[in-house]
């Protein structure tokens, strides 16, 4: 991942490889909106990377269960609760972290049709989130 301070003149490194290798990329980026320096990565082999210091220092997620992550939404009123959104059929669709990523729920999907989900949203001042289907 690469960030850039003066409009795209340059850019600079802020990541190591944040998949689990080739063929790997990185197909989502959320920043947290009540702390930008809370960056949350999803990739298209199944990781959740999180940065707390805006990008110097990645913790990587590795899921037993490979998914496509076409979405993180992260709570605009708590920056360690997110979720991440899976494309992948017969994989949890909706994995949620309410603590920054030192722990996940994935069976929060477990009674969605087995669709892709691309899209979610928080509900203003709470910690309910929505998603939809494709």
């Amino acid at each position: 991942m690469y960030k850039t301070v003066n409009e795209g003149l340059l850019w600079n490194p802020i990541s190591f490889d944040l998949t689990r290798g080739n063929p790997g990329y990185i197909t989502t980026i959320a920043l947290a909106p009540s702390n930008p320096q809370v960056i949350y990565a999803g990739t298209s082999d199944g990781v959740i990377a999180i940065s707390t210091d805006g990008g110097f220092q990645w913790t990587r997620f590795v899921f037993a269960v490979n998914r496509f992550f076409t979405k993180i939404v992260v709570n605009p009123n708590d920056p360690l609760h997110a979720v991440g959104l899976s494309s992948t059929f017969s994989a949890p669709k909706i994995t949620e972290t309410r603590d920054g990523g030192q722990s996940f729920n994935s069976t929060i999907s477990a009674t969605l049709p087995n669709v892709p989900v691309h899209t979610a949203l928080f509900v203003a001042g709470t910690s309910t989130f929505k998603a939809g289907t494709e």
